[in-house]
């Protein structure tokens, strides 16, 4: 038995990877047929387990216990194994979990299923056998020859890998031991020779035959599996020579079987180990012999799990006695009227705690459909889902992650009070009031609740102020009625009392789950890679996508633990004064020099949706150039390229960079958007708009995203123009099939702003034509655009050609945008940039290309009026620029004065390398890379070569962004404006 376990993991692992010895073969040879017979060998491992699991438990009674040990067995040790090899190798997958806790349901190892069905048969059988053993024999010879003989996969036995093969060996190995085959030793040992001799004849011969009757090895290997009718006699054969074993050893060899059958079940487990293997190189021997020592060492493992799994037997002695005991045998006539009574019975006295699961998973799920405001939800820009299908599908595994949020907050108020009633009616109203109220936020304003909304508890009859009366009505009652509830309960049907020992443990295991959240963001965290890989999707770019996907309750897990920056050595008041001093003073000697006044101007950040060259891209040519114009206008003012820190996304990012001067890179990992994490928790948050004494945004699309109507009003604008908003999109038009509103647009409604000035004004404006998707040819006369190149397949060539033609439609706009502010008597300041590049070059190599990746256009330009009062291009190196750099370049190229906090900006643009974040990784609304320095000529720069200077530079910025996001805000007033 031992040594069909040990061939069985063999089998399973060795040939899974291929090594050398089993390199494929053109024609018969004596190494091919060398291969094949070692691989007979191996084969035999599964049907000599299966015979030996028949012959031990052929005279098992009480075998609906023992399926259900054997079930809960199979779950315990999966569990067991996926969290070592979690642990291990921070690998997880729903899939796998599902598959571990529901083995049967999802035939995870359907092996064990055979055996299962078998045991449930096995009264049944025994009784068959009684009478009709030879037919018996007759009915499995013929199964399990028949597939043999016309080379047929007859019956499902999938190579010896199914339930019905599974099924098949247990009744013969039972048959084989309640009516053994009548053979004297000699004739056994006789029978047992000629087996193997016409086993190894018929593989060893079997390339030469493939080879003569169809011209190629097409057959070779068609005895060498584990359901080939030889290996099976064979296996009979060996089995003829189990003897009886001591009860204990007998149940560690059944045991020690279906772990090795479930262990290499586990496909990402065999796996995992077949690639640990293929790192060991060198002489096939040597491979195969350390492979053996591996697998032996594998099987005196798992003997020991499994013997510690039985050492456990006792703690559950008395429970396995009432499974023995209570349930009946299949065979009995009243087995099914005894089962139907003990599962009413069983249901009646658990009803409290099924009602409470299913009340948990019900209040989950009403709780994710709560979070949306229609029928269907758009987890993104181009897909909608119906909440329904979408909640019970794609996002079902979170679905059952909040049932056991709530199920822990049970338990813990449980052990707690040791009430059941109070825990569960509590529980549930928590739920029902966090569930509500999230919907209330998200009504009012596209959001959940979060984290930082918590400061609010202070001003909590303002709050209740802004509730609807009949709402505060309704809870009120609510409340009430629960309370007696509760006390009627308690009184009447007390339940579930608890000795201090369980509520203890259960009290522990609920805080530690709980702490849990305080991992969520610790990328290298075991909770951290097991949600993600889960399915957790944060979103942190959009809270209610989040919500959406994730549940009220663990959307704002999400967000408990994060830091906004970590505290820069030295930081203090003291210090924060000296800063002051020395940019006051820097303020100071720039504006000797400077004549206007920044908040006199019309200034325009455009952030112009994914714009950027795809000409710059290795292995991309086109034959002809989408953007002459922003290339012409490049050459005579200000311009280069902006290090974005996205690629295919993270526009906000962007825009919060160049509107404030604060840098991505310096923020902690947990915060990779802070226009859903930092922003809505300011009091008010330092931007240009500052300087202005008007600002507007614009963005020709829906408004939620990324919490813009909050963050706008936090940063000082006074209107911001959306569909859908109380500033309505005028103009509007859109191109070709295109569902998106043109740039075009974008510019008409700027244009309507600038006119309607009176004096300096702040325009943010952010396009979305050239948002993807970029697969659906929105475009007509795309085919201009062709590329070609090393980089191009179909996929990509399609793609290219919508986002280039894109691009030469928001070429000629910026162009004419360009010809109509200098015609106004008005001094206009243009800062264009793209945001980052679209996500459609998959096959060019990051870790090689990041920079080109993540360059985008820009340039600065500056109408005539504003040029004959001052405003001139710049001389000093602009070619790469950061997002944080435009405040300083505008207001250099503008000849305006600047605050201290600018002077700062300023040194930063003219005396550091480009700061952003690693270029070559994709980070777009996840966590946060470390700090990247980049000279003007591409190159990445060490930290540690920097000037004595440039670093105090440096950490003079950081402790600037450091005060002004997260420390005491020191330098708030006089020093930002």
């Amino acid at each position: 038995m031992i040594i069909g376990i040990f061939l069985l993991c063999f089998d399973r692992l060795f040939w899974a990877f291929d090594p050398e010895i089993a390199t494929k073969y053109d024609e018969p040879s004596v190494q091919l047929s060398g291969v094949l017979l070692l691989h007979s060998v191996t084969v035999l491992g599964l049907t000599l387990t299966l015979l030996g699991l028949g012959r031990y438990l052929a005279w098992q009674t009480h075998t609906i216990g023992k399926v259900i040990k054997i079930w809960m067995y199979t779950i315990l040790l999966g569990v067991l194994t996926i969290s070592i090899y979690f642990i291990l190798k921070k690998e997880i997958s729903s899939s796998l979990i599902y598959n571990t806790l529901l083995p049967i349901i999802r035939n995870t190892y359907p092996l064990v299923t055979g055996i299962i069905f078998g045991l449930l048969l096995l009264p049944l059988y025994r009784k068959f056998l009684i009478k009709y053993s030879q037919l018996a024999y007759i009915f499995l010879g013929v199964v399990i020859i028949l597939p043999t003989l016309f080379a047929q996969d007859i019956f499902g036995f999938v190579g010896g890998n199914s339930v019905t093969f599974a099924l098949m060996l247990f009744l013969l190995g039972v048959t084989l031991e309640l009516k053994p085959l009548k053979l004297s030793k000699l004739n056994t040992l006789s029978w047992t020779l000629s087996a193997c001799l016409l086993y190894i004849g018929l593989v060893s011969a079997m390339p030469l035959i493939s080879q003569t009757v169809h011209g190629d090895l097409s057959t070779s290997y068609r005895f060498v599996n584990s359901s080939s009718a030889i290996a099976v006699f064979v296996a009979v054969m060996f089995s003829q020579w189990l003897h009886g074993l001591p009860d204990f050893k007998q149940r560690l060899l059944e045991y020690v079987a279906l772990g090795g059958i479930i262990i290499s079940g586990i496909s990402d487990v065999t796996n995992a180990w077949v690639a640990y293997n293929t790192k060991f190189t060198g002489h096939a021997t040597t491979r195969i012999l350390n492979l053996v020592t591996k697998e032996i060492l594998g099987v005196l493992l798992l003997l020991l799990v499994v013997v510690l799994l039985l050492a456990l037997q006792p703690c559950v002695k008395n429970w396995c006695a009432s499974l023995d005991q209570t349930l009946p045998e299949l065979d009995d006539p009243k087995a099914l009227d005894i089962l139907k009574h003990k599962g009413v019975k069983w249901i009646a006295t658990h009803h409290p705690y099924l009602v409470g699961i299913v009340g948990a998973y019900s209040l989950s799920y009403i709780s994710f459909l709560m979070m949306n405001m229609s029928w269907e939800v758009e987890p993104n820009v181009d897909a909608s889902y119906n909440i329904f299908t979408y909640t019970l599908g794609p996002r079902q595994f979170q679905v059952l992650f909040n049932t056991l949020i709530f199920i822990m907050i049970f338990k813990l108020l449980w052990g707690l009070t040791n009430r059941y009633w109070l825990a569960e009616i509590t529980t549930a109203g928590i739920v029902v009031i966090w569930t509500v109220a999230n919907r209330l936020k998200i009504q009012a304003r596209n959001e959940p609740i979060m984290p930082s909304e918590f400061s609010m508890v202070k001003a909590w009859g303002s709050l209740i102020g802004m509730v609807n009366t009949w709402i505060i009505g309704v809870t009120i009652i609510a409340l009430l009625l629960a309370v007696i509830g509760i006390i009627y309960l308690e009184r009447t049907h007390p339940f579930g009392r608890k000795k201090i020992i369980s509520r203890v443990i259960w009290v522990i295991i609920s805080v530690i789950f709980f702490n849990g959240a305080r991992y969520l963001n610790h990328q290298d965290s075991l909770v951290h890679i097991f949600m993600d890989k889960t399915g957790n999707d944060p979103t942190f770019y959009n809270q209610l996508a989040g919500a959406q996907k994730n549940g009220p309750f663990l959307q704002f897990a999400n967000n408990l633990d994060v830091e906004i920056m970590p505290k820069p050595a030295g930081y203090s008041k003291q210090k924060m004064a000296q800063i002051k001093s020395r940019y006051t003073e820097r303020a100071q000697e720039i504006n000797m020099t400077r004549l206007n006044t920044l908040g006199d101007q019309i200034l325009i950040f455009g952030l112009s949706e994914s714009f950027s060259d795809p000409t710059q891209v290795p292995g991309i040519e086109l034959p002809n150039d989408p953007i002459p114009n922003v290339r012409k206008i490049k050459q005579q003012t200000t311009a280069g390229y902006m290090v974005s820190a996205g690629y295919g996304g993270g526009t906000a990012n962007m825009e919060y960079m160049a509107l404030t001067g604060f840098n991505l890179a310096n923020f902690s990992p947990t915060l990779p958007t802070p226009y859903t994490q930092l922003v809505p928790s300011q009091t008010h948050s330092p931007s240009i708009a500052d300087y202005f004494p008007e600002a507007v945004a614009i963005h020709p699309y829906i408004g939620a995203f990324y919490s813009r109507p909050e963050v706008y009003a936090k940063f000082g604008f006074d209107r911001f123009m959306y569909i859908g908003s109380k500033y309505p999109i005028k103009h509007q038009k859109k191109i070709d099939r295109s569902p998106y509103l043109s740039d075009e647009t974008a510019f008409a409604n700027t244009l309507d702003q600038i006119r309607k000035a009176k004096g300096g004004l702040f325009i943010n404006l952010v396009t979305m034509q050239n948002h993807f998707p970029y697969y659906n040819n929105y475009y007509d006369g795309s085919d201009m655009f062709t590329p070609t190149g090393e980089s191009v397949d179909e996929n990509i060539r399609n793609m290219v050609k919508d986002f280039s033609m894109g691009l030469y439609h928001s070429d000629k706009a910026i162009q004419k945008f360009i010809e109509q502010i200098d015609q106004i008597q008005k001094p206009i300041t243009f800062v264009f940039y793209g945001d980052h590049l679209p996500g459609i070059y998959p096959s060019v190599d990051m870790k090689q290309y990041g920079l080109v990746l993540h360059k985008t256009d820009y340039f600065i330009y500056s109408n005539a009026y504003a040029q004959r009062q001052g405003a001139k291009p710049l001389t000093k190196e602009t070619k790469l620029v950061s997002p944080t750099d435009f405040p300083a370049l505008a207001t250099a190229q503008t000849d305006s004065k600047v605050s201290p906090y600018y002077a700062l900006l300023t040194d930063v643009s003219q005396k550091l390398p480009v700061l952003t974040l690693d270029i070559t990784e994709n980070t777009i609304n996840s966590y946060n890379t470390n700090l990247q320095l980049i000279a003007q000529n591409g190159e990445i720069v060490d930290s540690k070569s920097l000037t004595k200077t440039q670093k105090q530079l440096l950490e003079d910025y950081r402790l600037v962004q450091y005060d002004l996001t997260a420390g005491k805000q020191y330098l708030k007033g006089t020093f930002i404006k």
